[in-house]
């Protein structure tokens, strides 16, 4: 415990263990969850018939929703430019087989090169723009499916 900086978090003398009357049950946090501490007591309400008693800890967090960029849209890339991107970007790495002879090398060639990949779909290819109604499984052929059994509906319906 104080080698990890370690404080009790729950009040001292709690009793968790009431058979005995002692607090066999600890809770132990660093300085961060000790500041961030809301609620840290025996959960009498929460007793499903142990010998000991639940203790309930509550921390304040405040956590910020996950950032994601779109996938690329590789349906409307300009292939013909990606591959003048892509021989522009692989000309300034040298050749593979010159010079690399450690595993160090190998990294850092594998490194550049899928560097250079991520540089040309970047140029030459737009992100999706999904919608919050869009549906990730859509695709064309269930949209082509769709109107031939609406066409077929209509003609049904006349």
């Amino acid at each position: 415990m104080t080698d990890l900086e370690l404080d009790l978090l729950i009040p001292a003398g709690t009793v968790t263990y009431p058979k005995a009357g002692t607090a066999i049950d600890l809770v132990w946090g660093n300085n961060e969850a000790k500041n961030r501490i809301i609620k840290c007591q025996v959960a009498d309400e929460a007793d499903h018939t142990s010998d000991h008693l639940p203790i309930e800890t509550i921390l304040a967090t405040q956590t910020e929703p996950p950032r994601f960029l779109p996938s690329y849209n590789f349906a409307k890339t300009n292939w013909q430019e990606l591959n003048n991107e892509l021989k522009v970007d692989l000309s300034e790495l040298p050749i593979a087989s010159e010079n690399i002879t450690t595993h160090a090398q190998i990294d850092n060639y594998a490194e550049r090169l899928i560097g250079a990949i991520k540089k040309a779909i970047q140029k030459t290819t737009p992100r999706k723009r999904p919608s919050p109604h869009s549906k990730r499984w859509w695709n064309v052929q269930l949209t082509k499916r769709r109107q031939e059994a609406n066409k077929l509906r209509n003609i049904f319906k006349r």
